[in-house]
């Protein structure tokens, strides 16, 4: 898969200032005006499709915020295990993959509010993507505008290794859906190929960006889900995004939002399917069977149909990948309220999986190089040490795929010694804890569990 390192550079601006969302086909043109130097902060507030991936990238680069203070906890566990998936090399990993789906990126010109359609198109002609080579050889797929929020691209070339793994999906190209809804500030893209005309389309690519109130924000990818929960603005939660305007009146309800790039994280839940792998909620194809005494109408029929299906080996009958979300596993066919850990930790074929909530991180990662799971808990100071198991609690490591039992953890002399009143006092008082629990999978020895 191809790897983004872009970023959206984070710009300081006053305490003081808000933004808001407009109703669907209002303009910002006084706010932006009031902005102008401040582009990204124009761009956070659009109600269109491009506001959506700025608000997506600033919540990329909080997350990415905390996990660097947080990273500064990792000196003791760096040292004592220098193979660790989460050493200065993991950690990188970790960042540079982050979010990391092209379609993020290549489809992130399409808007409503900041320019013209002509202008999106030469702006997308001009930057090397899926869609254009850059340059003067300019677009190299069919880019359309199908109505307001609503646009497509036809004829990308699928370059995705994963996909490719198989020889009779050499030449396939996808056709792109982008769509924004503007009561909600939702956004959906996702990329669709035929591979064979007798099987339904699958989906190469997705990403999706949901607002679930003002303080929460949901994204998938075909890999990747998030939750971020922001902290409440003066500590209330505030009116739910979708309710910028009444419709029915002539009196504007437009509600005020401190720019997010201001706000802290409070918590976020994210996970990160294994690469290579099957997740745990993929159906894969069942062989219809060859057998003696059916009708030579149906044993033909199903000669034929294992023997396309043995062609594809990474899909099902249905357009399921076994790696990948697609379509049919879309964010928007749950209800707001069931965003949450449970929806980010549904699948258990998981290559990582963080909590972060109040100052406290629990990071479980697959350490390709052991071939076992880590668990690194960190947590400030300053943090309420009360709500780590909790924390844990939302991620067994013995329930991820692949893992036969709960392997036994062993307790260092130190961890029993202090068994004082003192003894909760002065863990809450230390710089920071860390500790590493290991889960091996089938075929590894017994893991330990180290604190420091």
């Amino acid at each position: 898969m191809n790897k983004w390192n872009k970023r959206i550079a984070s710009a300081v601006l006053a305490a003081g200032l808000t933004f808001s969302l407009v109703g669907c086909g209002s303009g910002s043109a006084g706010t932006q005006t009031s902005n102008a130097t401040d582009k990204t902060g124009q761009e956070l507030q659009q109600n269109d499709y491009r506001g959506g991936v700025i608000r997506t990238l600033t919540l990329k680069d909080s997350v990415l915020n905390v996990m660097e203070q947080m990273k500064s906890n990792n000196t003791a566990v760096r040292e004592t295990s220098p193979n660790s998936y989460w050493t200065a090399d993991g950690y990188q990993d970790f960042v540079s993959t982050f979010l990391d789906t092209p379609i993020i990126t290549d489809t992130q010109w399409f808007n409503e509010e900041e320019t013209d359609w002509d202008t999106v198109i030469s702006q997308m002609a001009s930057e090397t993507s899926s869609f254009s080579a850059g340059g003067d050889e300019g677009l190299t797929a069919k880019v359309t505008r199908n109505e307001k929020d609503d646009y497509s691209v036809a004829g990308v070339s699928i370059t995705d290794p994963l996909l490719m793994s198989s020889d009779n999906s050499t030449g396939l190209t996808a056709n792109y859906r982008i769509l924004y809804d503007c009561d909600k500030d939702w956004c959906k893209a996702y990329a669709t190929a035929t591979v064979d005309a007798t099987l339904p389309d699958i989906t190469t690519q997705l990403f999706e960006y949901q607002r679930v109130d003002d303080d929460t924000f949901a994204i998938q990818t075909n890999r990747e889900r998030l939750v971020v929960v922001l902290k409440p603005v003066n500590g209330d939660k505030t009116e739910v995004a979708t309710k910028t305007e009444k419709k029915d009146s002539q009196k504007s309800d437009t509600v005020q939002y401190v720019d997010m790039r201001n706000r802290e994280v409070k918590e976020f839940y994210y996970s990160k399917l294994v690469k290579d792998g099957m997740r745990s909620t993929f159906t894969p194809y069942a062989e219809l069977p060859e057998v003696e005494g059916t009708s030579a109408t149906e044993l033909n029929a199903n000669i034929r149909q294992n023997e396309l299906m043995q062609k594809y080996p990474f899909m099902n009958e249905y357009g399921d990948i076994a790696f990948y979300y697609g379509e049919k596993d879309s964010m928007f066919f749950h209800a707001p309220a069931d965003m949450n850990e449970k929806w980010v930790f549904e699948d258990k074929a998981l290559q990582q999986a963080i909590v972060y909530k109040d100052g406290i991180l629990v990071a479980t990662t697959y350490n390709k190089l052991s071939d076992s799971y880590e668990r690194f808990i960190y947590a400030r100071s300053d943090a309420d040490s009360s709500i780590t198991k909790s924390l844990e609690d939302m991620v067994v490591i013995n329930s991820l795929v692949g893992v036969v039992e709960e392997a036994k953890v062993s307790q260092s002399p130190e961890d029993t010694a202090d068994t004082g009143e003192n003894s909760e006092t002065d863990a809450t008082s230390e710089e920071s804890s860390e500790e590493t629990e290991q889960e091996s999978l089938p075929d590894t020895e017994s893991s330990t569990e180290e604190n420091n």
